[in-house]
């Protein structure tokens, strides 16, 4: 069987849970969820465990929103717990000057103390708008109306311009480049 812990210590989630259903999440806990049948068993749920009405009743109660809300809450203490754990095993590697992940628990260490180094990525979008005069002028017209504004009437694609000759003193022979 299993002992459930007093309930001054039991989150709100584990709260909510009968004492079976306490039972069944720290059960789950312990064993790593490795069998729902053996947990329904070790809290009460069916007798030996040799019939399908344990793993029946395994699978039931591990599919109760109080109960995944109440196993999440469980493992999330032990990950707590543990914390110390991992933040001396991280040190321990990056003390290591063989170790092969020590840059890695470096890195580690310096994000978790705050210093994160900023990358910059450089992006270049190309944008192609493949359609046709016609269908720009549309939707220009379009849009136009939507807004409320008035165009003038568009006759036709040409740029109308004057263009005057430029010389360049000095620089004969170099128009190929310009």
């Amino acid at each position: 069987m299993v002992r459930v812990p007093p309930d001054e210590s039991l989150g709100p989630a584990m709260r909510m849970c009968t004492a079976s259903e306490q039972a069944f999440v720290i059960a789950m806990i312990n064993t790593g969820g490795a069998s729902k049948k053996h947990c329904a068993v070790l809290a009460g749920y069916a007798g030996d465990g040799k019939d399908a009405a344990a793993r029946v009743a395994g699978s039931r109660v591990a599919a109760r929103p109080r109960v995944i809300a109440a196993m999440k809450e469980e493992a999330e203490k032990r990950m707590c717990a543990g914390v110390g754990l991992a933040a001396n095993v991280i040190l321990e590697i990056a003390l290591d000057p063989m170790h092969k992940d020590r840059l890695k628990a470096a890195e580690i260490l310096k994000n978790q103390a705050g210093l994160m180094v900023a990358t910059r990525v450089d992006h270049s979008v190309v944008v192609r708008d493949e359609r046709t005069s016609a269908e720009i002028q549309q939707q220009t017209i379009e849009l136009a109306q939507r807004l409320g504004v008035k165009l003038p009437q568009i006759e036709s694609h040409a740029i109308d311009a004057e263009y005057e000759e430029v010389s360049y003193e000095g620089l004969e022979g170099l128009e190929d480049i310009l």
